[in-house]
């Protein structure tokens, strides 16, 4: 995007996907409406795990958070503008929600900041392996000087 976003968030396959057809037949299509529903699909399965796991659903951010974090990277190393963050990958989702522990002890960080503020947090990595951060918020359309809620989820294999 012109404004530094990467569109698409995650991508989902969408190719060559075979529907039923009148009452014995089938037919193939091939776009973005076959690849939504994927992508809806992974999204309930983590709004599921979450809510079994913490007691309560995902913020919108969070969620956001949760799925741009364990989507399988795919074209130029990192998020890009063909595959964003790449395949949406329901399995490293729910792994993700299954390394909380605790509400003290969670790969998961919410909270509201305010223009201007800052927020820290301390990360414990206790192995060595590949580290990633996903940071989402959820943003008022209109109005700069309002409070932001955000998400970051640390992970560590």
């Amino acid at each position: 995007m012109n404004d530094g976003r990467v569109k698409p968030d995650v991508v989902a396959f969408g190719d060559g996907v075979t529907l039923c057809a009148d009452i014995n037949g089938s037919q193939t299509n091939t776009g973005t409406s076959f690849s939504t529903p994927a992508v809806t699909g992974v999204v309930a399965l983590i709004f599921q795990q979450y809510k079994a796991k913490a007691g309560s659903e995902p913020s919108g951010a969070l969620a956001k958070a949760l799925l741009c974090n364990s989507a399988a990277d795919l074209g130029t190393a990192g998020p890009d503008g063909v595959y964003g963050f790449g395949l949406a990958d329901a399995q490293a989702a729910v792994s993700t929600i299954n390394l909380m522990q605790s509400a003290s002890v969670s790969p998961f960080f919410e909270g509201v900041l305010n223009n201007g503020g800052s927020q820290s947090f301390t990360v414990n990595l206790q192995s060595s392996g590949e580290f990633k951060i996903t940071l989402c918020w959820q943003d008022p359309a209109g109005n700069p000087r309002r409070s932001r809620r955000w998400s970051t989820i640390s992970t560590c294999w």
